[in-house]
């Protein structure tokens, strides 16, 4: 379960920090769709609102390459010498603020994997690491289960015991440390079998992709059948009941091919059917498809699904009942979390006050700024947050002008 992320010098985020936290008071979980950890209490869902370009995909974005970064990097990243890797066009997403360029970026993510919370630090200039910490809390402080600093060529890495690092492992893992995380090592290598959280963060998803065939999350299902029935049964499952007129679905071989392509069947109320290959159906039919084969399985598992501009493609009462899905206890059993980007106010409507931030542009020196809509005074439980946040009560909306300014 996600705490918190912060992050500084990333994209339009400058060097002040700008934090996301889903932690909450108990006097502020009015439904179900608030859980307990420990002793604390969160938010499993929360959205982002704001004007074009004030930085609500950044915020996201940073906390989706922190999460695959440390998943993917140890896999995927080569190492440096022998390498034709561009590392000065940065690594897995990364970029600085355009003019903070020569400055440090710093990630951090508190999270629980099952009871116990981790806290976790990554310090880039460029595309290099400088420094990365891994803490648990045990009692009431964090211990150290590791730490990298890097000062010029110096390198200072201390280890827990607990963790029984061999030699030659801590010799190949500081020789990649450079772009490659520690953490990343040691999650992929089996030192850290007990951290789930990162293998259980579904990252946002590109809508562009619906336009092609196959998708990813489509591909998977094809590639998975055997093993992944239940989630293809389920998702199927879930396209029948947004009264498109699905029945059934099927794969087919291609002909003198090794590749199978899904379709779906179509079924009027007189009885008549056809048949329609998945990258022929809508736009919205598309991308609802490829949204529940990523939420299915972190409701069945627990875990984080972000998504950016959730809206994109899919009409808001079905979002609503998306949204219900991580509010019901019954489905959601093990506390999974969403959060997302969003345009559609009405949205706002199915939120807390503790579950809405609000993202603007700092207009002196442009970069995103972040807060939740009960950090502003005098906001009630009661209010139409859909209507204020239109009318700009809470700020974050565009300001536009073109009478007064000229068009």
């Amino acid at each position: 379960m996600l705490k918190s992320f912060t992050v500084s010098n990333f994209y339009s985020i400058g060097l002040e920090p700008q934090s996301v936290s889903l932690e909450v008071s108990k006097k502020d979980c009015l439904n179900e769709s608030f859980s307990v950890v420990g002793s604390q209490n969160f938010t499993l869902i929360a959205g982002l609102v704001g004007a074009n370009g004030s930085g609500k995909s950044n915020i996201l974005k940073g906390l989706s390459f922190l999460i695959s970064w440390i998943n993917d990097s140890y896999l995927k990243v080569p190492p440096l010498i022998g390498s034709s890797y561009d590392y000065s066009q940065g690594i897995g997403g990364y970029k600085a603020h355009a003019l903070h360029q020569d400055k440090e970026s710093c990630f951090t993510i508190e999270f629980y994997n099952e009871q116990d919370l981790y806290r976790y630090k990554l310090v880039l200039n460029g595309p290099f690491i400088l420094n990365e910490v891994l803490e648990k809390k045990t009692n009431t402080r964090f211990k150290k289960i590791f730490s990298l600093s890097r000062h010029g060529e110096k390198l200072d890495l201390s280890i827990s015991t607990e963790l029984n690092l061999n030699k030659s492992d801590k010799e190949r893992f500081l020789s990649r440390c450079l772009t490659v995380p520690i953490f990343s090592s040691l999650l992929n290598t089996g030192y850290l079998p007990k951290i789930l959280f990162f293998k259980r963060s579904y990252l946002s998803i590109n809508q562009s992709s619906i336009s092609s065939y196959p998708s990813a999350a489509e591909r998977h299902l094809i590639q998975n059948q055997n093993q992944d029935s239940k989630l293809e049964d389920k998702t199927i499952k879930l396209m029948k009941s947004l009264d498109i007129g699905i029945g059934d679905h099927f794969f087919l071989d291609l002909q003198d091919t090794n590749k199978k392509i899904l379709c779906l069947r179509h079924k009027t109320l007189t009885g008549a059917e056809f048949d329609l290959f998945l990258h022929d159906e809508s736009h919205g039919t598309r991308t609802a498809f490829n949204l529940f084969l990523k939420i299915i399985p972190v409701l069945e598992e627990g875990g984080l699904i972000v998504i950016d501009e959730i809206e994109t493609n899919i009409h808001p009462h079905l979002i609503q009942k998306i949204l219900s899905l991580f509010m019901n206890k019954k489905i959601n059993k093990y506390n999974a979390q969403i959060l997302f980007s969003t345009h559609q106010a009405l949205l706002l409507k199915e939120l807390t006050k503790t579950q809405i931030f609000i993202v603007e542009k700092n207009k002196e020196d442009l970069t995103t700024e972040i807060y939740r809509l009960d950090e502003v005074e005098g906001v009630r439980n009661d209010e139409n947050y859909a209507q204020k946040y239109l009318s700009g009560t809470y700020g974050g909306v565009p300001d536009i002008d073109w009478l007064n300014r000229g068009f």
